[in-house]
């Protein structure tokens, strides 16, 4: 091997997930209480989209 060319790393199967934006874990090692915040967030997130589309749809008008 060359003196300017690097060793190759070493990673387990945690740290190259850790590296991927697709594959997020994080959700199997939650406590309960994380896990409730999570679905709150996710339940308050779909209220709030229904929401805003029902409101757009009543801003809506027909000028013809």
């Amino acid at each position: 091997m060359e003196k300017n060319e690097k060793k190759p790393t070493i990673m387990n199967a945690f740290q190259l997930i850790s590296l991927s934006n697709v594959l997020n874990l994080s959700g199997l090692f939650d406590t309960p209480e994380v896990k409730l915040i999570r679905l709150v967030s996710l339940r308050s997130l779909k209220a709030t989209k229904k929401f805003l589309l029902r409101f757009c749809s009543l801003c809506v008008t027909d000028t013809s």
